[in-house]
């Protein structure tokens, strides 16, 4: 207990004291190494205020509390703007593929196989064709796909 008082007392001292090399004394036989986490805000305000001191005394002595720059809050900011967009549009892809598979789940068997023709681009006559039904069967089939899947063209 009486070493921990002395320690305060020294560092009490390097506050207040003028001389920085003394200041500096007073730290070193303060036994700082073994409470510089503790009193991190003490010694932070300490090399701030002998920010401007050019001994290599002060050059050894603050180099043993270098730690790595901080991280500004506008980082994770960013970070968590970045993470929200790529979730949102994961979701968004997620949502519209999903989407389209429901609406075609609602075409009936023959529609899905006249939508997979349609999509390899054959014509309504071929299409009449390959299945043997009727242009216009065909024709009311696509019908039926185009407001099923709330399209208005091939294209589409």
């Amino acid at each position: 207990m009486i070493a921990t008082a002395i320690h305060e007392k020294m560092r009490l001292f390097a506050d207040t004291c003028k001389n920085p090399l003394l200041a500096l004394y007073a730290l070193y036989n303060s036994n700082f190494k073994s409470n510089a986490q503790a009193n991190d805000d003490f010694y932070n305000r300490f090399l701030l205020k002998w920010k401007n001191e050019d001994s290599d005394y002060f050059k050894t002595f603050s180099s043993s509390f270098k730690k790595e720059a901080p991280v500004s809050k506008y980082n994770y900011v960013w970070v968590g703007l970045v993470c929200f967009s790529l979730g949102g549009f994961t979701v968004f892809v997620l949502i519209s593929k999903s989407g389209s598979k429901n609406l075609e789940q609602n075409l009936s068997i023959q529609e899905r196989k006249i939508l997979k023709l349609l999509k390899e681009g054959k014509s309504n006559k071929e299409i009449s064709e390959e299945y043997n039904i009727g242009v216009n069967t065909v024709k009311s089939h696509v019908s039926s796909i185009y407001s099923k899947l709330k399209v208005k063209s091939r294209r589409d």
